[in-house]
């Protein structure tokens, strides 16, 4: 049985194979290096991106399940990029927003000027919106 690398649903020789792998090695040299085939190097690639592909799923279901979905909204961004990534995180989960894009950046805008959050258009301070299930986005600030 293959060990795993950590707590995480990798193993070892997955981490060590993906790492060479971003950081630009091609698959042949992977496999000379590693002493296995191009097919192994391949097979341990897709498994790879299958463990990633069924942790993301299960993370969706997850937020799914918890009746809300969280979107991390960083000092520095712009308020619109803001609305943006959460019409985007509300789209990825088949949410209907029940506001405006407008009625958002209002509220992302009170809410961001009631912590000293915003300067001109940039947030100063991180911001989180959760998005209800039933299509309701609550803003509040991060300490």
């Amino acid at each position: 049985m293959p060990r795993r690398y950590g707590d995480t649903y990798f193993t070892d020789t997955q981490v060590k194979v993906l790492e060479m792998y971003f950081s630009g090695m091609k698959v042949d040299e992977i496999a000379r290096k590693l002493g296995k085939s191009r097919a192994d190097i391949y097979l341990i690639l897709r498994r790879a991106k299958n463990v990633v592909r069924r942790c993301s799923r299960t993370l969706e279901v997850y937020a799914s399940v918890r009746g809300f979905i969280n979107v991390d909204l960083e000092a520095g961004r712009d308020v619109l990029s803001a609305i943006d990534a959460v019409l985007r995180a509300a789209d990825a989960h088949n949410i209907k927003l029940s506001e405006t894009s407008a009625q958002l950046l209002m509220s992302l805008l009170k809410t961001a000027e009631a912590c000293d959050g915003i300067e001109g258009l940039s947030l100063k301070r991180p911001i989180e919106a959760k998005i209800r299930k039933e299509g309701i986005v609550l803003f509040k600030c991060v300490a």
